[in-house]
């Protein structure tokens, strides 16, 4: 019995020496955590000074009623699925170090945007349709706007 009482004053006395030493990476961690937080807070307010420029914005809102009036949707893109793409377009902008989004901004990004947020017909599924299929047939319908670059 004395040897399990002495393993456990040894691993007893092993944490204590590497409590504190938990606590400091505990504490790098939390400084990190917050340091990460206010470049993501600071990249937010990056994105949404992006400027979207009115024709840019026709064409996208332009999609976003294309899918409303394709009879093979039954349920297209609501005004929230717009503005999902809008602000994706403008993360997109920033990320890639522009202060402006591009109509290939939207076309690129309104596959992954519309893709959850259009419900096909059940005549349309049964075709083989899908919902990237109709989606890159509305980007190829509606006609991309004359735009001009705000640098």
């Amino acid at each position: 019995i004395p040897s399990i009482i002495d393993q456990y004053k040894a691993k007893n006395e092993v944490l204590e020496k590497e409590i504190p030493q938990l606590q400091e990476i505990a504490g790098k961690v939390w400084k990190k955590e917050d340091e990460l937080k206010q470049s993501i807070l600071e990249a937010m307010k990056e994105a949404v000074e992006v400027h979207v420029d009115e024709a840019v914005l026709a064409y996208l809102i332009s999609l976003s009623k294309a899918s409303r009036n394709d009879v093979r949707i039954a349920a297209g893109v609501s005004p929230r699925g717009s503005i999902a793409l809008y602000k994706a377009c403008q993360a997109y902008a920033a990320v890639n170090g522009r202060t402006f989004v591009t109509p290939e901004d939207v076309k690129l990004l309104a596959r992954p945007v519309f893709r959850k947020r259009i419900i096909l017909t059940s005549d349309s599924i049964l075709k083989g349709y899908s919902p990237e299929s109709i989606i890159s047939d509305l980007i190829e319908q509606v006609a991309l706007p004359a735009f001009k670059a705000h640098v």
